[in-house]
C-alpha cells in the first residue's frame, strides 16, 4: 500500500474540497445558501453583486475558494464568475483550463459541463458551459463532484461523471502548489536551494546578512535561520532586512512581525509525536545542546518528515531539502505557522 505523500499542494486542494463538502444539503433560499452569495459578493468578479435567486453553481465554486484562501488569493489563483463561459475564459487568460474531457481530473479541480454534449468521441465538445462543480475524489475512471444549484431542488448535491464522459466541457486546474502562504514559501525555498548552490554559499553559523544579497556580496555564507528569514523575505511574510533567529523563542528584528502573522507555539515534543500537527510549510526550532536549528516541513511521506534544512552538512552535500532521521530525537521548541494573507 503506498505511503500517504503530504505536500503544500495536497493541503490546498483538501481545503477547498473540506469547505464544499461542509455545504451538501443546503438548499437555494436558506440562510446558509444566502452567506455564500455573500462571500462570492466579497469580491464581485462580474462587477455586479449577485442576487439569491439567481442561479449559482458558478459562484458557489468562486465562494467555496473564497472561503479556503481568503479574498487576495481566490481572486489571484482562480477564474471567480457568477458565470460559467467566463469562468472558462478567465481560466483560459490564467493558463489553468484543461479543455480534453478524458483529463483525469484532481481534487479541488473544477468541472464544467455543457448538457448539449451530443457524447460524440471524435473530438471534444467545444460547446457553451452550463453548469460547474469542485472535484471531491476520483476513484478509477469515476470522478466525485461537488455542486451548487444542482437538480430541481437547487441545493448543494453530488454527482459520479465519468473520465471522457458525456457532458464535460472542460477542467479548471488551479495552481494548488502555490495558492497557500505555505506552498509559495516552499517554492521560495526550493528557488533559494537552488540559487545557493549556483553561487556557491558556504555555510556559516555566525552569518548575520539581513538580505540574500549582501549576503552574495559578502562572503557567500548562509545558515538555517539567515535561509528561513530570506524565504520569509521572499514571501513577504517579513520585510526586507528583516531575520529571525530561533532559540527557546524567536529572537531577531522580524521577532514582532513574525508573532502578527503567524501563530507560535512552544511544544517542546519530538517531531513523531506531532505527525498530526506538522503541515509543509510550518517553520521549527530544534534544540541540540545550547543551539537551536531552524527548518520548515517541506513536504510529509508515511511518518517522514522531510525539512528545508540550511545546515553545515546539507549545504556540503547541495541538498537542502531532505529528510533528516536525527531530527526525531530532538524536541521541537518552537513551532510557527504561517497565516494566509488578507
Amino acid at each position: 500500500m503506498a505511503k500517504k505523500v503530504i505536500t503544500a499542494e495536497s493541503v490546498a486542494r483538501g481545503m477547498i474540497v473540506s469547505e464544499a463538502v461542509r455545504c451538501i444539503g443546503v438548499k437555494q433560499g436558506s440562510q446558509i445558501h444566502k452567506h455564500i452569495i455573500d462571500d462570492f459578493n466579497r469580491v464581485k468578479p462580474d462587477g455586479g453583486a449577485m442576487t439569491y435567486s439567481a442561479p449559482w453553481c458558478a459562484a458557489y465554486a468562486s465562494a467555496m475558494a473564497i472561503r479556503a484562501f481568503g479574498v487576495q488569493a481566490a481572486k489571484e489563483y482562480f477564474p471567480l464568475s457568477y458565470n460559467c463561459n467566463t469562468i472558462i475564459l478567465k481560466a483560459k487568460r490564467m493558463n489553468i483550463w484543461k479543455e480534453r474531457d478524458s483529463y483525469k481530473p484532481e481534487p479541488g479541480d473544477w468541472i464544467l459541463y455543457d448538457w448539449d454534449d451530443s457524447g460524440s468521441t471524435d473530438n471534444d465538445n467545444k460547446g457553451s458551459a452550463d453548469h460547474v462543480g469542485i472535484v471531491r475524489y476520483v476513484t478509477g475512471d469515476s470522478i466525485h463532484v461537488v455542486e451548487g444549484n444542482k437538480g430541481t431542488t437547487s441545493q448543494v448535491g453530488e454527482r459520479i461523471m465519468h473520465t471522457n464522459g458525456r457532458f464535460i466541457r472542460g477542467f479548471v486546474c488551479p495552481k494548488y502548489e502555490v495558492v497557500t502562504i505555505q506552498g509559495r514559501a516552499i517554492k521560495a525555498a526550493e528557488k533559494l536551494e537552488k540559487r545557493a548552490i549556483e553561487d556557491k554559499m558556504t555555510y556559516n553559523g555566525s552569518a548575520t546578512y539581513n538580505t540574500y544579497k549582501q549576503a552574495l556580496k559578502g562572503k557567500k555564507q548562509l545558515n538555517c535561520a539567515t535561509a528561513i528569514s530570506y524565504i520569509l523575505q521572499a514571501v513577504k511574510v517579513l520585510p526586507v532586512n528583516r531575520r529571525i533567529w530561533l532559540s527557546d523563542k524567536i529572537n531577531g528584528s522580524g521577532a514582532a512581525t513574525i508573532k502578527k502573522r503567524a501563530s507560535v507555539t512552544y511544544p517542546n515534543k519530538r517531531p513523531g509525536k506531532m505527525l498530526n500537527t506538522l503541515k509543509p510549510g510550518d517553520i521549527c526550532g530544534w534544540k541540540k545542546g545550547d543551539l537551536v536549528h531552524t527548518a520548515m516541513v517541506h513536504h510529509i511521506v508515511g511518518k517522514r518528515i522531510y525539512w528545508v534544512t540550511f545546515g553545515k552538512s546539507d549545504m556540503a552535500r547541495h541538498n537542502m531539502i531532505r529528510r533528516r532521521p536525527f531530527y526525531y530525537g530532538l524536541r521541537v521548541k518552537v513551532l510557527i505557522k504561517l497565516h494566509r494573507p488578507e
